[in-house]
């Protein structure tokens, strides 16, 4: 009998609203050959597509804020926000980090592996999100990422 070795992925959520604008930002990423890419396409692929109003609490998603720890580092807080709005400020994530595209579509208590090419593998857990301003989806979460960091 063999066993597989491999972790299972957690279950990722992305508002319907949201779907086209993540679409066209992957196809971007990929003409520009950015190496997060193939990430961001696989985990685009592979999400449960929800009307916003039924999306899942607790839910990552745009302009929510997101607490989370990455292995057993301390409690890290920040916005998921889009690449053109990203103002590198110490409190967003860009959806277009290693960091940002493995919270994209989690939700509270999962935990994610991503790579970034000064650390190596690391694991993401979500510890808490809160939904953005004026959006009351199913939402409670809470650091600035660059692409080459986290």
């Amino acid at each position: 009998m063999s066993r597989s070795c491999l972790p299972t992925l957690p279950r990722i959520f992305i508002p319907a609203s949201d779907k086209r604008e993540l679409n066209r930002l992957a196809q971007r990423a990929g003409n520009e050959k950015s190496p997060l890419a193939p990430f961001l396409r696989a985990e685009l692929n592979r999400a449960d597509v929800f009307p916003d109003k039924t999306l899942p609490r607790q839910t990552v998603v745009m302009n929510s804020t997101v607490t989370y720890r990455i292995d057993w580092e301390p409690a890290l807080r920040g916005t998921m926000v889009f690449p053109h709005d990203c103002k590198a400020t110490d409190n967003e994530i860009s959806l277009l980090s290693p960091l940002g595209v493995a919270l994209l579509g989690l939700r509270r208590g999962d935990c994610m592996p991503f790579f970034t090419a000064g650390n190596g593998f690391r694991l993401v857990t979500v510890l808490d999100v809160v939904p953005p301003q004026g959006n009351q989806p199913a939402v409670s979460l809470s650091n600035s990422v660059t692409e080459d960091t986290r």
